[in-house]
């Protein structure tokens, strides 16, 4: 178990770090400035750390591995009735978890590390969306599973990413709603036939 004295000083850096990164480019902050604001020794910032990429990518680290159990908690809590028109508990519980550590989400997406994050939530997105479509709806769904992950979880990426950057202001509640209403009203649902008929009528 990790002593409560370490766990208090790494959380200290960790949030002095942030705090930081969303007020200035990764490169202009220096150990001696943060071990400055964050009140600790300079010793106490190597006794943890190698250097300051390191602490990013810990960061980054413990942000992905909160992520992947926020997807889990649903299943965890036995959410198993889900279907592609229902608020999809997994995806509501990670738009909690991106809303309560908007801070810290706000930093690595405008930190070196940006792409790194970006690619590897992702992929966790794909894979957690892969898993679930084979668990609830196995051979039910007459799409191409590879390509609908792919759709849904670029959707997902990239409304994270425009909440988090404030191209999109509203609250968890209303996004979650959103969400919801493309997902139940389908806006550019159209009927092939229809399309067809269309496409081959005279000139």
């Amino acid at each position: 178990m990790i002593d409560r004295r370490i766990k208090r000083s790494k959380k200290i850096l960790k949030d002095t770090f942030i705090r930081l990164l969303n007020e200035k480019s990764f490169d202009m902050i220096t150990i001696k400035e943060l071990v400055a604001e964050a009140d600790v020794n300079r010793s106490t910032f190597y006794d943890h750390y190698e250097n300051k990429e390191h602490l990013l990518i810990e960061i980054m680290e413990t942000i992905l591995e909160e992520m992947e159990r926020a997807l889990l908690l649903p299943v965890k809590n036995g959410e198993t009735n889900i279907n592609f028109e229902d608020k999809d508990p997994s995806v509501v519980t990670v738009l909690k978890y991106v809303d309560y550590n908007k801070f810290y989400l706000q930093a690595l997406i405008n930190s070196n590390l940006a792409d790194d994050f970006n690619k590897r939530l992702y992929d966790l997105l794909i894979k957690h969306s892969r898993e679930n479509i084979e668990f609830h709806f196995k051979n039910n769904v007459q799409i191409n599973k590879h390509i609908y992950s792919h759709y849904a979880m670029s959707s997902l990426l990239g409304i994270i990413n425009a909440w988090l950057k404030n191209e999109i202001t509203c609250t968890l509640e209303e996004l979650s709603e959103e969400i919801y209403k493309i997902n139940t009203y389908t806006p550019y649902k159209v009927s092939t036939k229809k399309t067809l008929s269309t496409m081959e009528e005279p000139l």
